[in-house]
């Protein structure tokens, strides 16, 4: 009889201990998916800026010299200004270092960046849909084994 309740005492452990890491599974994953889904949010609005930049540098073969245009200064700042020459651009390639190109490569180099960023905002919505799907298999799980924990209690 003793041995009989040391095993049940011992499996209530186990079932414990496994509970434990369940929650704390489905606890990393929640914390997980919050930053990707922040990740996910930041890299949308640097696609939406990016297709924005690609439609004004396409517009921009349409204007001549001494036209007037809004040119960007950054954080929502735009100044009036005269176009000398639209036929180039200058555009970042990483480390700080930027180059002029004459505008259909710039417009490609942003096509291709774009594209890149979208691979990447693809891999994200895989990932969280991923442990998403985690979520919902290990939450039911958890209630059962509380529940059944709860029982025994009684």
């Amino acid at each position: 009889m003793a041995q009989r309740k040391d095993l049940m005492h011992d499996k209530e452990k186990e079932d414990q201990r496994e509970l434990q890491k369940k929650y704390m599974q489905y606890q990393i994953a929640r914390q997980y998916v919050a930053a990707l889904a922040e990740e996910k949010s930041a890299l949308e609005a640097r696609l939406a800026e990016l297709s924005m930049t690609i439609t004004a540098m396409q517009h921009l073969k349409d204007i001549k010299k001494g036209e007037e245009m809004w040119s960007t200064l950054g954080s929502d700042a735009f100044v009036m200004s005269d176009v000398k020459d639209a036929s180039a651009a200058i555009v970042g390639v990483g480390a700080g270092v930027y180059i002029r190109k004459p505008l259909e490569e710039a417009v490609k180099t942003m096509n291709a960046r774009h594209a890149e960023l979208l691979e990447v905002d693809k891999q994200l919505l895989f990932e969280i849909n991923t442990l998403n799907q985690q979520l919902t298999r290990l939450e039911p799980e958890i209630q059962a084994a509380m529940a059944q924990m709860q029982e025994h209690e009684k």
